[in-house]
């Protein structure tokens, strides 16, 4: 039992339970959802961009979707699903994506001082403190797992650091298809 069911049946009755459990069971198939359409189109732009594997950049001649990446992802997926818990994928996870989403704020000062004189047809509300405090909190959930959880936390770090050689072997790659020596 979780801790919003303990609450809803304390607060309400203990059908509030069960429908805490039917809306969280409801949130996690909108965000499954949203992750299913926007992360092999993630895989499909590196693959069409030459920092992944090329066949991961062609779409479906007939339904004109990225069907290579989305394939790569649904083995990917089901790679997690066979190695670990909902609760040990969880884990996993949770530190690369605040780690990511804090650097993804993090670029909006780093644009603002390299291209001061950029258009911004998007405003960030309460710049810089609200940007600010974001990225502090996402430290602190990092710091915090990683003492709270330990191994796991660092796991987490090691597999978006796994990333950045595969990264750099993808571009070499590139870089040596483009201009082939003699």
């Amino acid at each position: 039992m979780t801790v919003a069911d303990k609450a809803a049946i304390n607060l309400f009755a203990p059908w509030a339970g069960n429908l805490t459990k039917g809306l969280v069971a409801l949130s996690v198939l909108g965000c499954l959802s949203a992750t299913m359409l926007s992360n092999p189109r993630t895989v499909f732009a590196m693959g069409r961009d030459g920092l992944f594997f090329k066949w991961a950049g062609k779409i479906h001649p007939k339904y004109q979707t990225p069907s290579a990446a989305i394939l790569f992802e649904s083995i990917i997926g089901c790679g997690f699903i066979l190695w670990g818990s909902f609760g040990q994928i969880l884990n996993l996870v949770t530190v690369p994506l605040v780690i990511i989403f804090a650097m993804t704020v993090c670029s909006i000062f780093v644009l603002r001082i390299k291209l001061p004189h950029q258009p911004r047809p998007y405003k960030c509300w309460g710049y810089p403190f609200v940007p600010a405090l974001y990225v502090i909190v996402s430290v602190l959930m990092v710091c915090s797992k990683i003492v709270s959880e330990g191994i796991v936390g660092i796991q987490g770090i090691l597999v978006v650091l796994g990333g950045i050689p595969v990264y750099y072997l993808m571009l070499w790659y590139k870089k040596k298809e483009e201009y082939p020596g003699p």
